[in-house]
């Protein structure tokens, strides 16, 4: 792997500079001795891990700004004041903490040395200038200045501290020398700033804002992984409250267990940015040997650290620091291991952060830190061996979590398909103008769903069905469901692959509701079958909420683009559907309100779930795409023989309120005894509803038909006059549309939760009438009274289910799947960084 003379210059710089960092720790403690050290290396650890919380996650995100606005013009003034001013306020704030709390935090971590809090805070103010001048310099591409900042910045303080120990080797002195080291590289930097800090600006305050958004952002890992390296150097002062000659040479001998990293950070400050280009260029074998390079570097330092720790850790720490340094041989071989762990997840973390996986990182990292605290504050136990086992579980569980994190970014192992790979060797990358994405290569698309067509029959299966059986012809197309009636978890017909996750368990509960359970088992199961292989696409349904987010956290790890079908939104319904568990209603809204922000691409089934869905970021991702109705084939069956007046078909669930059909059918019967309804569908509320139906005295004219073959519906819909829909909630109303194309003249009820309404044109080719078995007895009576006025009905809709096709709404979901492929094909990178949040300094 070769570099630009401007990227070694400053890496190379880097690597002196964290050599002169560990100089200065050398000589204080050559100086100081280990209590006195104590002192010193618990400063040091606070600031800088302080700093490279903060300080670094700065310098990345203003890096990245300048980066940009130099690609458009020659002015980048505005970020670089925004980022200093930025760095003056959080210095201050840090200031006066460290004067208000100082008396307290300089008993708790320094042994009551003085003024300590002070220097910090000066130091880490220093930090935060320092790093909007880093920023600066690395956005604008000068490497050389970048690294000449760096030298100033540990020169000075290598020299600062060669002075005091000459001249007046006291614990002061090397605090001010950690305090001036900052400042004196800023004002060595100041004349090749000011030109550009020079003048106003109007909206610098907005700037400040965003500016420091972006930064918290990256500044979550950064925090948690310099709390990793730097926990011991911090937690033990706090644990012991005391100069103690074993805390300063535990400080040293961690000290001396991170030099690993200051020899490691220049090879990260060479590939990061070469990685991150080969990403942003696709140039997927590149980046996997740079990043292969780097992990191999990394594993061979942590073996020569392991093996070095084991067998001469003692005698290196005596040689550098000092005689009187001396920590046991258990601390030695945690030290050893946590090192050698710190540089693995170094080196995974940077190389997943270059391939755009910064928050899959942070998330490792915030994971690790939580394990190493939990383990911190286990009670009774000796402070250095629970700093010795914080740091091993907290190393440990960073290196395997950012180790999955590269694996994840870079698709390995090779032999399966890198999503950015596959895209780019098919050709799916680019735009398709005209009828050039008939010709393109076939997508792999995958749809994901707990319920499945015939097996279960409606709206929402219907439509997956529908889609996938049509898109076969031309795409790759496999099915993530239950497997349901036994048989092979894998199962091919029409062209689509079927994959069960497991046998399909009681999706209702006695009471009739959909059991959360089986939503929580579908989506446990769903992210290892989603893991298992790549596709280009996933489209998920939202509903159930809880199978989306697991589809979701499956999509991340996989960089799937993912699609959110949004058959229905619930919002207040939820407090309908449960009223008697408020808590699982408010807890199910806010999971489903919150689960709007998932998915590269929304796709809403009607207009009116659109708007049900509200105002928010997710608008600009989303598609309303109607679903359709099979006219041909529906025309292509024969009428049942006997006649149907009034046919209903869906589930059998409180919420489609048969009760209302059947108290319409007792009303009808009174002036029509002959009068005959036909109820198609099956669930947990048919035994209530057939003894409502004897109840009511209409058991002569009600059927229950249970569930039919397709076939069998659509004759029983070409039979019957009218559909009667009362149903409360409904995304779409895909049987409205169906009914149309069969010639029964649809009524459906009003209610807020319900999309049926928008598909009828009231008194031309349906009803809409309220909730009540009065109002849909007297829309019926109409129709079933006046021949003329139901065969005008049901010509106009037959003429507007025409306007309805499947092969219309897959053709526009092509669409949809394929510019969700190509937006992840051509993802930018992020801006090529000197170095990575979380770098040991």
């Amino acid at each position: 792997m070769t570099a630009p003379r401007d990227e070694l210059t400053g890496a190379a710089a880097l690597g002196v500079s964290g050599l002169a960092a560990f100089g200065f720790l050398a000589i204080a403690a050559h100086a100081l001795g280990a209590a006195g050290f104590a002192a010193i290396g618990a400063l040091w650890a606070l600031v800088f891990l302080t700093g490279a919380s903060l300080a670094t996650p700065l310098e990345i995100e203003l890096a990245r700004r300048v980066g940009a606005a130099r690609g458009r013009s020659d002015s980048y003034a505005d970020d670089v004041r925004a980022g200093i001013a930025l760095a003056i306020v959080a210095g201050t704030i840090a200031v006066v903490l460290a004067v208000t709390l100082g008396p307290w935090l300089d008993g708790l971590l320094f042994g009551g040395q003085a003024g300590f809090s002070l220097a910090g805070a000066v130091a880490f103010a220093g930090l935060m200038v320092g790093a909007a001048v880093r920023g600066t310099y690395a956005g604008g591409g000068r490497m050389t200045m970048w690294g000449t900042y760096l030298l100033a910045d540990g020169g000075s303080r290598f020299i600062v501290a060669l002075v005091a120990a000459a001249i007046l080797p006291i614990v002061g002195a090397f605090a001010i020398a950690l305090a001036v080291g900052p400042w004196i590289a800023v004002a060595m930097a100041s004349p090749a700033l000011r030109s550009v800090v020079r003048g106003a600006h109007d909206e610098l305050r907005s700037r400040v804002l965003s500016l420091a958004r972006s930064t918290a952002t990256l500044a979550v890992g950064a925090t948690a992984a310099s709390a990793l390296t730097y926990v011991g150097a911090v937690l033990l002062p706090a644990l012991v409250r005391a100069p103690d000659p074993q805390v300063g040479s535990y400080i040293a001998a961690l000290t001396v267990a991170r030099l690993p990293l200051f020899l490691f950070s220049p090879l990260i400050a060479i590939s990061v940015p070469r990685i991150a280009f080969a990403f942003e260029h696709r140039a997927l074998h590149d980046a996997r040997v740079a990043a292969l390079l780097t992990l191999g570097v990394a594993a061979a330092m942590a073996i020569a650290v392991m093996i070095g720790g084991f067998g001469a850790g003692s005698g290196a720490l005596a040689l550098l620091f000092g005689a009187d340094f001396a920590v046991s041989a258990a601390s030695l071989v945690a030290l050893s291991l946590a090192s050698a762990g710190w540089l693995v997840a170094t080196a995974a973390g940077a190389t997943a952060v270059a391939a755009g996986r910064a928050r899959l990182v942070a998330g490792g990292w915030c994971l690790a830190a939580g394990i190493a605290a939990m383990v911190a504050i286990i009670p009774g136990t000796d402070p250095f061996a629970r700093t010795d086992l914080a740091i091993v579980a907290g190393a440990g569980t960073a290196a395997v979590a950012t180790l999955v994190a590269s694996f994840v970014a870079f698709g390995w192992p090779a032999t399966r398909a890198h999503p950015v790979a596959a895209l780019e060797d098919r050709g799916i990358s680019g735009t398709m103008p005209g009828n050039a994405a008939a010709a393109a290569p076939r997508l792999r698309v995958r749809y994901v769903y707990d319920a499945l067509y015939p097996e279960m029959n409606g709206g929402a299966e219907r439509r997956y069905h529908e889609l996938a059986t049509r898109l076969a012809t031309t795409c790759d197309v496999d099915y993530v469901t239950w497997t349901f009636g036994g048989g092979a978890a894998v199962r091919h017909r029409d062209g689509v692959t079927y994959r069960g996750v497991g046998p399909a368990p009681e999706f209702y509960g006695p009471d009739g509701k959909r059991r959360v359970r089986e939503a929580i088992a579908f989506a446990w199961r769903l992210i290892p079958a989603l893991l298992r292989d790549r596709v280009d696409v996933l489209d998920v349904s939202a509903t159930p909420t809880i199978p989306l987010y697991g589809a979701w956290f499956a999509a991340k790890l996989t960089r799937t683009p993912l699609v959110v079908t949004w058959h229905e939104f619930w919002g207040e319904h939820w407090h309908a559907y449960l009223p008697k568990s408020r808590g699982v209603a408010t807890v199910a809204r806010t999971l489903e309100s919150l689960s709007r922000r998932l998915g590269d691409r929304l796709v809403a089934v009607s207009p009116f779930t659109a708007a049900r869905l509200g105002s928010g970021s997710w608008i600009s991702k989303l598609t309303i795409s109607a679903n359709g109705v099979a006219v041909d084939e529906i025309a292509g069956v024969s009428p049942s023989p006997e006649g149907i007046d009034l046919v209903y078909l869906g589930r059998l669930i409180d919420e489609k309120r048969v009760d209302l059909l059947l108290g319409a059918v007792a009303i009808l019967a009174r002036t029509d005894p002959g009068v005959r309804c036909l109820v198609i569908g099956d669930g947990p509320e048919r035994a209530r509803l057939e003894t409502l139906s004897a109840r009511l005295a209409v058991s002569e004219n009600v059927s229950f038909a249970g569930r039919l073959p397709t076939n069998e519906v659509h004759a029983a819909l070409r039979a019957a006059s009218i559909l009667v829909l009362p149903s409360a909630r409904e995304g779409y109303g895909i049987v409205v549309v169906e009914a149309q194309a069969a010639g029964a003249v649809p009524i459906v009820t009003t209610g807020p939760a319900t999309a049926a309404p928008s598909l009828v044109r009231e008194g031309i080719d349906g009803f809409v009438v309220e909730p009540t078995p009065e109002a849909i007895a007297a829309a019926a009576g109409r129709l079933l009274g006046d021949p003329s006025r139901l065969a005008a009905m049901r010509a106009a809709g037959a003429e507007s289910a025409r306007a309805a096709s499947w092969d219309a709404v897959a053709a526009d979901m092509l669409v949809v799947y394929r510019a969700a492929a190509r937006q992840l094909a051509v993802v930018a990178a992020p801006a090529p960084i000197p170095q990575p949040a979380g770098q040991a300094t």
